[in-house]
């Protein structure tokens, strides 16, 4: 971890998309760690660029994709993220629609074999959304590019975290004590 921000993504094999393709009948499961494994290939290095790749291809198969722990709570509108901060996690919240609480759940990367995808031939009733947070570029400073509340275009901002929510790519930033959203090319980082 600790690359510059690329959201670029690199081929998988057809073996790791296969993983990800719809049964011909019922349910595959795999582990969190297999699809990774997959998916890195001959990579020496997982770095946060990596983790954008895996959560834009389950995005792409969210409405046939959950994950054995969530499913067992029964939670809704379910956010899935990627968070990098030295090290992987996994941090998933929903809503426990009985009792009406805010559930969250969290893995390291070293527990990613006991973490259960299950990808299902019938299309799921609420996908998951599927996040990052790399937290990676946190502190470093930057220019807006562009006008925003609270801040002009040349501003100088610090860098909280880069983050995807679904397919759009933005940074977190604080103009002076607010914390805002900047999209993604409305930001250029400082050597």
């Amino acid at each position: 971890m600790g690359s510059d921000p690329d959201t670029t993504a690199s081929e998988a094999s057809p073996a790791v998309l296969d993983m990800l393709a719809l049964p011909e009948s019922g349910d595959r499961a795999l582990s969190l760690a297999a699809l990774l494994e997959g998916l890195a290939g001959d990579r020496a290095v997982l770095d946060e660029g990596f983790a954008r790749e895996v959560a834009g291809r389950l995005v792409s198969a969210s409405s046939h994709l959950t994950l054995d722990a969530v499913a067992r709570f029964g939670l809704e509108d379910v956010v899935v993220t990627f968070q990098m901060d030295r090290v992987m996690r996994l941090v998933v919240t929903g809503n426990h629609p009985e009792t009406g609480a805010e559930v969250t759940l969290r893995w390291r990367d070293r527990d990613f074999d006991a973490v259960q995808l299950v990808v299902s031939r019938e299309a799921v009733a609420q996908p998951y959304t599927f996040a990052t947070l790399d937290f990676s570029v946190r502190g470093r400073q930057a220019v807006l590019l562009r006008a925003l509340d609270g801040g002009e275009a040349g501003d100088g901002v610090t860098v909280r975290c880069l983050a995807t929510l679904g397919e759009a790519t933005h940074w977190r930033a604080l103009i002076g004590t607010t914390e805002v959203a900047v999209d993604f090319d409305d930001l250029r980082l400082l050597d």
